[in-house]
């Protein structure tokens, strides 16, 4: 994928429908079949208010640098461009306090709470799954 510079009006569209439209599309699927079951459920504060009443719980997961293909592809592209070795970026991007990169699993554990019984009083929450790196 191009840099914003270099990019066009196409490859800005795929973007936005890959990151903005498929979470748009996805949260509102869930969202009808939550409200159908009337159970609990998925995006943070203003989806949080509105779905209450469905019994909906809408949280936010923010995973720090996970260790995953997409983060070794983001960082052989950020090296092409501006030099240096990706596998020392994703080292950089790796979380200081926790000393190793995150793994898949951790960050589905939190998901998993979240749909769980245990968590049903969490609402409207930006939980940051990124081993401490978030200094807020």
């Amino acid at each position: 994928m191009a840099g914003l510079l270099d990019m066009t009006a196409a490859q800005w569209d795929e973007v936005i429908a890959s990151n903005l439209r498929t979470t748009f599309l996805c949260t509102q699927a869930a969202a009808r079949q939550m409200a159908r079951q009337e159970t609990g459920g998925a995006m943070t504060r203003s989806l949080a208010a509105e779905w209450a009443p469905h019994r909906i719980n809408v949280n936010a997961v923010c995973p720090g640098g996970v260790e995953t293909p997409m983060l070794m592809a983001v960082a052989e592209w950020i090296t092409s461009r501006h030099g240096g070795d990706p596998r020392e970026l994703v080292q950089r991007m790796t979380p200081a306090q926790l000393g190793r990169p995150i793994q898949p699993i951790e960050v589905g554990r939190v998901v998993a709470f979240l749909l769980s019984d245990a968590a049903a009083i969490i609402r409207g929450q930006s939980i940051n799954v990124d081993g401490g790196d978030t200094p807020y």
